[in-house]
């Protein structure tokens, strides 16, 4: 499963859920388990058939893959593509301006399935706390 957790496939498909509900901000937790939920939407009951191979330690990539999305949240920050809020609950990232410029540049089948399951996930599990995401 490597080859899809790069630094920069990770910090395109950030880019792609933040995007997707441009006027939200989502903390570290949630942004890790969107992620998971975008790599793996086909083990979710009427969810949309996953766009990459099933991995059988899927259900152990969110561990791994925490410390490379908050890599990949910095890289994006440092690049002034993404926002981030300081609440009372937390740090929270979203998308800007410079967000939708980048990602209006991709023009591929895979950006836009990404899109729509990405906006698929956060319309589905917006109102799923933290603990409702991780025992999901």
């Amino acid at each position: 499963m490597n080859v899809f957790n790069k630094d920069i496939e990770i910090s395109l498909r950030l880019l792609i859920l933040l995007n997707s509900k441009q006027d939200s901000s989502f903390n570290i937790e949630r942004l890790t388990y969107y992620d998971h939920l975008l790599l793996h939407s086909g083990d979710i009951e009427n969810g949309p058939k996953s766009l990459f191979p099933d991995s059988p330690f899927r259900f152990f990539e969110y561990h791994v893959n925490k410390e490379k999305i908050t890599s990949a949240i910095d890289f994006l920050w440092r690049r002034d593509l993404i926002d981030v809020e300081y609440k009372e609950t937390g740090i929270y990232y979203k998308a800007n301006r410079l967000t939708k410029m980048f990602l209006d540049s991709f023009d591929s089948t895979l950006y836009y399935e990404l899109k729509d399951i990405s906006k698929w996930i956060i319309e589905r599990f917006k109102t799923y706390s933290i603990e409702n995401l991780e025992a999901l």
